[in-house]
């Protein structure tokens, strides 16, 4: 997994050199996000971005974010079973096409989902997850936003989000709302 994210990395600091010198327009913000999946509310994420406009109305956006996903647990121990909650931990790397428009914006591409660990939420005294993996660790997704800048200063935008993520190669699918404050470079 950790051979997969430095592949990764390498490969957009690579493409992001040669990028900058094309764009027209670059920004990098914070993000924060509150998804639901599979019914499991409350999962809440952040992260930063980076965007590079390079036409009128076409561009790149990618960044790397934190969500969690929150799986219900039974474990049985004969005769009796213990239930718990654990709050899965990923970090999520897309790599999306964005479309800009006066009205609403468009984002689409895929996403790169690593697990990174996990904590026991429950609150059972007698029972403590001490392990917990999932398989596979690396997952690929497609994520689809639909967003809009609103100008707050010169340098500085807000860009409320709707977003839906499926993840292809497991049963889930995130969607839900967030929040950029994202800053001008050029």
């Amino acid at each position: 997994m950790l051979l997969k994210l430095k592949l990764y990395l390498t490969a957009l600091t690579v493409f992001g050199s040669t990028a900058l010198l094309a764009q027209k327009k670059t920004r990098v913000g914070a993000n924060f996000n509150a998804e639901v999946s599979n019914g499991h509310y409350g999962t809440a994420g952040f992260g930063g971005s980076y965007e590079m406009k390079l036409k009128k109305h076409g561009g790149f956006e990618t960044g790397i974010f934190y969500r969690t996903y929150k799986a219900d647990l039974v474990v049985l121990f004969d005769p009796a079973f213990y239930a718990t909650t654990i709050a899965e931990r990923h970090l999520s790397i897309p790599i999306l096409y964005k479309f800009y428009s006066r009205v609403v914006n468009f984002s689409v591409g895929p996403s790169f989902d690593f697990y990174v660990g996990f904590a026991d939420k429950g609150k059972n005294s007698l029972f403590k997850v001490t392990s917990y993996s999932i398989n596979p660790s690396f997952n690929v997704g497609i994520l689809g936003k639909l967003s809009k800048n609103i100008k707050l200063t010169e340098k500085f935008d807000l860009e409320p989000e709707l977003r839906i993520n499926p993840i292809l190669t497991t049963n889930r699918a995130y969607g839900g709302a967030g929040v950029s404050l994202k800053y001008k470079l050029k």
